[in-house]
């Protein structure tokens, strides 16, 4: 994760970002996790991500400038430095957020994200994938306190161990199966987690 800047206020406006090849959507969410107003464009009509944003935030009407942001983007993130893996897009989150006036700006994996939904979505949110059922049998989703496990979700993961109520997304763009951790230190070995 690239991040710069403080921790922002409890009450503040965030711009949220996907950013992937072809589109780029965003949005400005409310304190309480609602999204008030969100828009897509082709990224190839501009030249830089900092531009499209801008013309996005020139669309939200009375609604107040965020001061935060985060951006999901399809990119391995390593440092400050982004370079898309599959657009001419590159930048420096320092400076982004210094050109858009931002307390802080944070960027992570696009799948990582994924990942990250992933332990919040409800039942009614899961659809089945393939013909199969889950057996009663089959402990593999069941939890139990001295276990974590990881979700793979492409390039981006998260550990959620159960006994600590955790999420820890791993956000190198490198990828896994989902495999079973059965202890912290085993968890985040093959590849560093962000708490």
């Amino acid at each position: 994760m690239a991040g710069t800047g403080h921790r922002p206020a409890i009450g503040t406006t965030w711009l949220v970002g996907d950013i992937g090849a072809t589109n780029a959507r965003f949005g400005l969410v409310a304190p309480g996790g609602t999204l008030l107003h969100s828009n897509t464009y082709a990224c190839d009509d501009f030249a830089t991500i900092g531009a499209a944003i801008r013309a996005y935030l020139d669309t939200r009407g009375d609604l107040p400038i965020p001061r935060v942001g985060a951006l999901a983007i399809a990119a391995a993130i390593t440092g400050d430095e982004i370079r898309m893996t599959n657009h001419p897009w590159s930048f420096s989150v320092r400076v982004l957020r210094d050109r858009l006036g931002f307390e802080q700006l944070v960027v992570i994996n696009d799948f990582t994200a994924v990942a990250m939904a992933v332990p919040l979505l409800a039942e009614t949110d899961r659809l089945p994938v393939g013909r199969g059922a889950p057996r009663a049998s089959d402990d593999r989703g069941a939890w139990s306190r001295n276990r974590a496990w990881r979700l793979g979700a492409g390039p981006g993961r998260v550990r959620v161990d159960r006994a600590v109520r955790r999420r820890r997304a791993c956000n190198d763009g490198a990828g896994e199966q989902a495999r079973e951790c059965r202890t912290r230190s085993d968890a985040c070995a093959v590849r560093p987690c962000l708490g």
